[in-house]
């Protein structure tokens, strides 16, 4: 049975989730699955609605309670609403287009060696390297990040997807955070 195209990439979440056996990711992706229809026709049209605003305000809040980011926020003493926070790096980095994409060029010769690029092409089934050098949807995330550092095997083009570019975006976001010792040092 083929699935609707907008649902191939919740499909594709569902499966990350199910990869890094993250139970309760699965459950918040299906409570999603309503209110995705509106999100992706709020990003088609370029306009945020009231209804497409709290959608997404739902949608970050249930990623950002999977990786914890209020506590993260605590910890650090940050007085911030993590849903502002994400929403100002998505007003930044796409203007709130989830189908934005950015060529990096020159990404693949500073931070690529042969290997990764086939594995890239292998994922993306191409050897474009203006498809693997690019960054996509509302978190602009780089495609090579999400394979090597989030364990995506999906194409480039399912990171458009509101629900994948958010579980994505934001667990890289809090990995960084970790790695750096704050959120500050991870922005």
């Amino acid at each position: 049975m083929r699935l609707p195209e907008r649902l191939k990439g919740l499909v594709l979440a569902v499966r990350i989730a199910a990869a890094s056996s993250c139970l309760l990711l699965i459950l918040r992706i299906v409570e999603l699955v309503a209110d995705l229809r509106t999100l992706l026709e709020c990003g088609r049209s370029r306009e945020q609605t009231a209804e497409s605003r709290e959608t997404l305000g739902e949608l970050i809040e249930s990623v950002a309670r999977l990786y914890n980011f209020d506590e993260l926020l605590a910890r650090e003493g940050i007085n911030a609403n993590t849903v502002d926070l994400i929403r100002a790096m998505i007003d930044v980095e796409s203007g709130f287009n989830f189908s934005a994409r950015r060529f990096e060029p020159g990404y693949a010769k500073r931070y690529l060696d042969k290997r990764k690029i086939n594995e890239l092409a292998r994922y993306a089934r191409t050897s474009d390297l203006e498809v693997i050098s690019t960054s996509y949807g509302y978190m602009q995330v780089m495609y090579p990040t999400a394979v090597f550092e989030m364990n995506f095997k999906g194409r480039p083009e399912d990171l458009y997807n509101p629900v994948v570019n958010l579980v994505i975006g934001m667990g890289y976001l809090r990995k960084q955070a970790e790695r750096t010792g704050s959120i500050r040092g991870a922005l």
